[in-house]
């Protein structure tokens, strides 16, 4: 009876491994052929046609961020790295930059090769360093001593966070754990709940410009406009619940997450709500 049970264990055991087998062979490919190493990376961003995104500039909705500043931190420090970009045309169509920097120098290959309104070549770019420039609306990133280009440059990303330029942008955010906290630059008012018996309400409250304005930046950062799937229960009771609408122009985008949330956009959207709620008990 024993023996029995073993073979079928073995024949088990065996199927599985066939499955396994079935969806990378053995010259390394996926189940339809493509490379194991062009399957989806499900952390980067997804560009039909094209593999191993790092970065992806959505009009201006810009995803992966954080790889761009950690290529530009490499490169600051002599440490040879890859960065993929890509940038969507209006017409939607995917313009691919790649950065290869070698420890020494920095080339930069334009690929246009899939916008049909484009040049359709692909060019490279022989650049000596890069820059990051950063003002109060705007942060760009830029090859320089460059052979070809305008003086010699070329800009890499640019990041707009300009709240000037928006015909609309405030903001409700309510906290605590059970959202009793609210701060509420729409209809300029605060709410925190003290104790059981007292609760501070300021029906006259005004955020500063400055403030407003780095808050937009920090929302650009976290790439406010993509879908984000927040982690909204923990276990503990206690924990910090965070609901904040962002109204930008004619629109509004909501948000609810929990301070347990440790993915990366939670731990961005944390920093944002401790952020407002910090400068709004000023």
């Amino acid at each position: 009876m024993k023996k029995i049970i073993y073979i079928l264990l073995f024949t088990l055991i065996f199927a599985i491994a066939a499955c396994s087998t079935n969806d990378s062979d053995s010259n390394g490919t996926s189940s339809n052929g493509e490379p194991l190493s062009a399957v989806k990376d499900s952390t980067k961003p997804y560009v039909k046609g094209v593999k191993n995104v790092d970065v992806l500039n959505t009009h201006g909705s810009i995803e992966g961020l954080e790889r761009m500043q950690s290529f530009y931190d490499n490169l600051k420090n002599g440490i040879p790295s890859n960065l993929r970009i890509v940038h969507y045309t209006i017409e939607g169509d995917p313009i691919v930059t790649d950065l290869t920097y070698n420890g020494e120098s920095l080339e930069v290959k334009d690929d246009t090769t899939r916008d049909a309104f484009g040049s359709g070549e692909i060019r490279t770019n022989s650049c000596s360093n890069m820059i990051e420039e950063v003002t109060p609306t705007n942060t760009s990133y830029i090859a320089v001593g460059c052979n070809g280009g305008a003086s010699g440059n070329e800009e890499i990303l640019n990041i707009s966070y300009n709240m000037s330029q928006q015909d609309l942008f405030e903001f409700e955010l309510k906290y605590g754990v059970n959202l009793e906290n609210e701060v509420n630059t729409k209809t300029n008012t605060t709410k925190k709940v003290i104790s059981a018996d007292e609760t501070k309400v300021i029906s006259d409250f005004i955020l500063a410009a400055n403030v407003k304005q780095e808050v937009y930046k920090r929302l650009v950062f976290a790439n406010y406009l993509a879908d984000k799937d927040f982690e909204t229960t923990c276990d503990s009771k206690e924990s910090m619940n965070y609901f904040l609408i962002v109204h930008i122009n004619g629109g509004k985008r909501e948000f609810r997450w929990s301070a347990c949330d440790q993915s990366n956009g939670g731990k961005k959207f944390t920093e944002i709500a401790e952020y407002i709620i910090s400068q709004s008990e000023k």
